[in-house]
């Protein structure tokens, strides 16, 4: 077990990062997500071969999360890591998209391939929306806003028993992020989402204010009231 971030957040920093080592890091494409209580994700753009540290406060080296020996076998895919520990982290032989959980109840952190597609921006489309099916849809309105390497999130009134789609491009159809079943049990409130999949996403049941969170590190979405 580790001490999560007192600051609640976290940062990449690193040669491996689009950022380099300086500090502070950009964001939001540096800015890891809080997933639950004890873990944090992230997508981040790495440069192969080259190393980064886990920063609990954006442009403050006073402390890290890193390892013990960035020399173990496979550490570049994940192992253990602490406070303050001696060596970086490893990043991937390859350059490409990642995703990296860290794990503080196990002190464990993993990094994998991202095997999605991560959009520069992303609009919310749909009966379900003020907007309609009309594309390209109201700007600002609805668009999402990235919070950090892996959320996007809208806050909106929405018509009730209605679907909406996200698209990457305003005003483009040939993409979109969607469900593979709308009917699936509690879809309305949360579920997987992926890339051109076959159905829309279902609205919440009433008309009201929501809020639309979508976190690529997990490929998980949640409408909360």
């Amino acid at each position: 077990k580790v001490a999560p971030p007192a600051s609640g957040k976290l940062f990449l920093v690193g040669d491996a990062t689009q950022g380099g080592w300086n500090n502070p890091v950009p964001v939001p494409t540096q800015e890891f997500s809080k997933i639950d209580s004890v873990t944090w994700g992230g997508v981040f753009n790495l440069n192969g071969g080259l190393e980064y540290l886990v920063l609990p406060v954006n442009g403050d080296w006073s402390n890290k999360y890193s390892i013990a020996d960035k020399n173990l076998p496979g550490v570049n895919t994940g192992g253990d890591f602490g406070y303050n520990l001696s060596d970086n982290f490893k990043g991937p032989t390859a350059s490409g998209m990642y995703t990296i959980i860290l794990n503080f109840q196990t002190g464990r952190f993993t990094v994998a391939p991202f095997t999605g597609n991560l959009p520069a921006n992303l609009f919310m489309v749909g009966d379900a929306t003020p907007g309609g099916w009309n594309n390209p849809v109201p700007v600002p309105s609805q668009q999402l806003t990235r919070l950090n390497s892996s959320v996007w999130q809208i806050t909106l009134a929405l018509v009730g028993s209605k679907e909406y789609l996200l698209l990457p491009v305003n005003g483009d159809w040939s993409n979109k992020y969607a469900v593979a079943d709308k009917n699936a049990p509690g879809a309305r409130v949360s579920g997987p989402f992926g890339y051109n999949l076959n159905d829309n996403f279902p609205g919440p049941l009433n008309n009201g204010t929501y809020t639309l969170s979508v976190n690529f590190a997990t490929g998980m979405y949640k409408v909360t009231p």
